[in-house]
């Protein structure tokens, strides 16, 4: 069962109280993501500026976890991990 079917089948089967909690976890991970896109977006702006531009990658490894990894051309390694 993959992630997006697991995560309705807990809905589907969880309370209203509890239904409002895995929303919200849902709604927290996805802002995180964003957050974690925008400042790789906004460094990689940045650095371009400066003649350094940045290749990064983002995995969601659950509905409020993740991690990703930024590598820049001049040899910087950025990692963030969130949730969980």
């Amino acid at each position: 069962m993959n992630v997006l079917a697991g995560l309705r089948h807990l809905i589907e089967t969880a309370g209203e109280q509890r239904r409002s909690r895995i929303a919200l976890v849902v709604l927290a991970g996805l802002v995180l993501a964003a957050l974690s896109l925008v400042i790789g977006l906004v460094w990689g702006l940045w650095d371009a500026a400066r003649g350094v531009n940045a290749q990064c990658e983002y995995v969601l490894t659950g509905p409020s976890a993740g991690t990703g990894v930024c590598r820049f051309s001049d040899g910087a390694n950025y990692q963030m991990h969130f949730g969980g």
